[in-house]
């Protein structure tokens, strides 16, 4: 069975089956079918950040990464702007995990799609595409270079 996906917008799937030449194929294709509505979803996907006394929404892409201020967490978007929230970095964790944010350190979440380069050493940073240097934790180091070697 082979599985033919038509998209007419970013927020229908149709799906229709035809025969198939080989199970593997249609495994594979049933596979990506589930999911391309979730990816597609995450395109556009935006966040609310309460910024001083109004919600600013973000695009989740435009954020390169989250830094922790006390009880606050500042945003750094591709844009060069910086918002200051009043929610706590573990929050956004939470909510960007999803969104391949990884959390580097006690005060960084990093958005994977931003990063340029690791320099390893006595202390790991990170270098990322707006030439921001984040440090890397010990603890969270190996897994890190894991997944960045895995790419």
């Amino acid at each position: 069975m082979v599985l033919i996906v038509s998209v007419p917008s970013p927020y229908f799937v149709k799906k229709e089956y035809m025969p198939a030449e080989q199970d593997g194929e249609a495994q594979m294709r049933d596979a990506i079918a589930g999911s391309l509505p979730d990816f597609l979803s995450r395109l556009d996907q935006k966040i609310g950040l309460p910024y001083g006394n109004r919600i600013e929404l973000v695009n989740v892409n435009d954020i390169i990464r989250c830094e922790a201020q006390d009880n606050y967490t500042l945003f750094h978007l591709n844009d060069h702007r910086q918002l200051l929230s009043s929610r706590s970095l573990a929050v956004y964790e939470r909510k960007l995990t999803d969104y391949r944010f990884i959390r580097v350190h006690q005060s960084h979440l990093v958005n994977l799609r931003y990063i340029r380069s690791l320099i390893r050493g006595d202390h790991c940073q990170l270098l990322l595409t707006d030439q921001s240097v984040v440090e890397v934790s010990r603890r969270k180091k190996a897994d890190l270079v894991r997944y960045i070697s895995s790419l």
